[in-house]
């Protein structure tokens, strides 16, 4: 899904939330949007680039072989599990992982109806397909 969609669904979100969390809504756009980042880093990693632009440019020509190829550590059910469990010790934290949880549905959504290919979500199936 485009980092677009996500913010745009995040702030829509945020509106719905803001009257019962006040200004905690903004760990729930940071959860929601800021996940993305591991696409970038991925990317700087494997390519030796650093370029927002072309990173942008590879998922929107090529988002099959980007989601097939790249391991997003933020998207891992590794990841969810530990934020799951730190969000039981803070408000915070529980509206981050609420974003979280809120942009990987979206992703899991676009990814079986639009691309019609689930994404691998576990850090440890990725090391051993790699090995």
């Amino acid at each position: 899904m485009h980092i677009k969609d996500h913010v745009i669904s995040a702030v829509i979100i945020s509106i719905i939330l803001y009257p019962f969390v006040k200004l905690n809504v903004l760990y729930f756009i940071i959860g929601a949007v800021l996940i993305d980042a591991d696409h970038y880093l991925y990317y700087a990693i494997r390519y030796r680039k650093f370029n927002l632009i072309k990173i942008h440019n590879l998922w929107i020509r090529h988002p099959k072989k980007f989601a097939e190829e790249s391991m997003c550590i933020f998207h891992t059910g590794e990841f969810i599990s530990l934020i799951v469990i730190l969000s039981f010790f803070s408000f915070e934290g529980l509206m981050f992982t609420l974003g979280v949880l809120f942009h990987m549905a979206l992703d899991v959504y676009y990814q079986c109806s639009v691309l019609k290919f689930p994404r691998n979500y576990s850090l440890f199936r990725y090391i051993n397909r790699s090995s």
